[in-house]
């Protein structure tokens, strides 16, 4: 689904939001780029017994790259349908002959259109970092990000009880010539220490200052008799400050035969946000014949659109917010009779604090809400084969709502229960492996949008429950297989708006991907791998009233690669088919606002690595 013109996740059931985690450390709406990301992780289940303040389901992780001590260099080149280009480069190596000192330059330019009118995205991304290892069992690592975007915000197209509007995907209906602006600094610092085979300790501190400014036109409000939608124009700025802290001990030892591998640590966060929107309504558009020219009388005035009168004008939003939580976290993990039996017991204290003030200029009160709770974490895994594992385990967690109701009250906070237990086998010397899970989840204050509704309403109490199956590796040398498969039971349990036993927004009953690659052996095509994939997933709802739905879709993806040397250096050629098969769906927020994913779309890359 997409929420505020970027997008976000659902796991098992539950909106998680943009990318909320970076090397481990919480980073809220962090909108990032990837030139410097190694990995990205996606960890279903109780992850907040360690992170604490997340959603159950799980997380997703991304991880950055780090310092080399040998020499390595790429260029790259992407180009594709709609205008897309990225230019993206790497460096690293060591700074002096003892490779105590490691450096790494990553940077990307991005440029690009969009099959829908009117629509650019423009990024600059920069990111150094440095590794000094003064001895053997000490590092130190530091990393800055630098990110410049421009990109225009896309309401996208509204949708009736039968459906999303039939107009096509292309037409977007806010106003051309205007953008957004996104800046922000990262800086990451952390060190560690081996004492020696046993313990170590790391600490890190992530600071990030991030600005945003907000000049747009978006939609909302649509009437099926005549077939318009508002238009209002939005000019704001927000401004977040984030600083967070962490110290972590993890060691191993025996007693009595039982091997312990323990973690304990504890984390600070504070999240500083002053943001401001004026927000007034300029007038109704055709959704089939769309003009971009309203108000004739202040037409000569101000041009196309007479944006500029509004920009300034009273009547808005106002947000000054500040969040910190601490968190005491600690976990001991058993394994007994040769690791065929391990047992896993631990939790996590969050003391949260929110001062919010306002939420619009009409309402300046502050108010606060300060809460703490204990989540235990508590599993057990049997492995009475080395090629099969049955486990199961239990947590608890907490959250602070980021929100304020119509009426201005700060949500109380989330709190959340799983349930999960699941079979994991190992085939033909690891190089096949399949997870079957089944999870039941129960969260309270659940936060949503109800109707056509922009503010949020605290439903009362949804469960989430299903089965997931993933299996992967190599059939064969050559061949390589990825395929899964979820189930996802996601509804309201308790409610005060008469929507008891609906289907939570945006979750398909049922969706799964099957994926191939396979690289021709070099008897035959030396270099050359192809790859197919495809992804489906049922009918989805727009929103927690169930008042439209998306159907199910299928989507066809291709690939194929070559790899060679050149003068002693790897080149790789690529390109990649992306909804081959042309599938018409929708990534949606609510009934006014729902994007069109892209149709076919054709990418190709040079890439020099030396």
């Amino acid at each position: 689904y997409i929420y505020g013109g970027f997008d976000s996740f659902i796991v098992r059931g539950f909106e998680l939001g943009q990318f909320q985690y970076r090397n481990g450390v919480r980073i809220p709406g962090l909108n990032l780029d990837l030139a410097n990301v190694r990995q990205v992780e996606v960890l279903k289940g109780p992850a907040s017994g360690l992170y604490g303040r997340i959603e159950p389901g799980g997380l997703i992780n991304l991880v950055t790259k780090r310092p080399l001590e040998e020499s390595y260099y790429s260029l790259e080149q992407r180009f594709g349908s709609f205008d897309y280009y990225r230019t993206q480069a790497s460096a690293t190596g060591a700074v002096n002959a003892d490779k105590s000192l490691l450096y790494g330059v990553d940077l990307s330019y991005l440029n690009s259109g969009s099959f829908r009118e009117h629509s650019f995205n423009d990024r600059v991304f920069f990111a150094p970092s440095l590794t000094w290892k003064p001895f053997d069992n000490t590092e130190a690592n530091l990393t800055v990000e630098y990110l410049n975007e421009d990109r225009v915000y896309d309401s996208g197209l509204p949708a009736t009880d039968t459906g999303i509007l039939d107009v096509p995907i292309t037409r977007q209906l806010d106003n051309p010539g205007l953008s957004d602006t996104h800046e922000y600094v990262l800086v990451d610092f952390n060190w560690s220490h081996q004492f020696n085979n046993a313990w170590k300790i790391q600490n890190g501190v992530v600071s990030l200052h991030s600005n945003f400014d907000e000049n747009e036109t978006y939609t909302w409000g649509y009437n099926p008799g005549n077939r318009t939608i508002g238009r209002y124009a939005w000019f704001g700025n927000e401004q977040t400050d984030l600083n967070t802290v962490y110290l972590n001990l993890t060691g191993k030892f025996d007693t009595y035969g039982v091997k312990h591998s323990i973690l304990a640590g504890a984390d600070y966060f504070n999240q500083q946000s002053l943001g401001y929107g004026t927000d007034n309504f300029v007038d109704a558009v055709n959704v089939d014949h769309p003009v971009y020219v309203s108000n004739q009388s202040l037409f000569a005035q101000y041009g196309n659109l007479p944006l500029e009168y509004f920009r300034d004008r009273q009547g808005g939003w106002y947000n000054d917010q500040e969040n910190s939580w601490y968190g005491l976290y600690f976990q001991d993990q058993m394994a007994f009779f040769d690791d065929r039996l391990l047992i896993m017991g631990g939790g996590r204290y969050d003391w949260a604090n929110v001062d919010k003030a306002g939420a619009y200029f009409s309402d300046l009160s502050t108010d606060a809400l300060q809460d703490g709770q204990f989540s235990p974490r508590v599993g057990i895994t049997v492995r009475p084969w080395q090629w099969l594992a049955v486990y199961g385990n239990y947590m608890e967690s907490f959250g602070t709502n980021n929100g304020r109701s119509v009426t201005g009250e700060i949500f109380a906070p989330q709190a959340a229960k799983q349930y999960e237990a699941g079979i994991k086998t190992e085939f033909f010397d690891g190089r096949l492996n399949s997870t079957l899970a089944y999870y039941h989840l129960t969260k309270t204050n659940v936060v949503t949008k109800l109707d056509n509704s922009q503010f949020d309403q605290a439903v009362g109490e949804a469960r989430s429950q299903g089965i997931e199956f993933d299996l992967s590796g190599q059939l064969t040398d050559d061949l390589n297989l990825i395929t899964t498969y979820a189930f996802t039971d996601a509804r309201v349990t308790k409610d005060s708006f008469a929507i008891l036993g609906n289907r939570l927004p945006y979750v398909p009953g049922h969706s799964g991907s099957v994926w191939l690659k396979y690289a021709f052996p070099q008897a035959m095509l030396q270099g050359f791998s192809v790859g197919a994939g495809v992804y489906a997933a049922s009918e989805r709802e727009g929103n927690v009233t169930n008042t439209y739905r998306d159907g199910a879709y299928a989507r066809l993806d291709l690939f194929g690669a070559y790899t060679h040397k050149l003068a002693g250096h790897k080149l790789t050629t690529q390109v990649n088919l992306y909804n081959v098969s042309d599938s018409e769906y929708y990534l949606m927020r609510n009934q006014s606002q729902n994007l069109p994913a892209e149709p076919l779309t054709v990418f190709g890359s040079v890439r020099l690595e030396y």
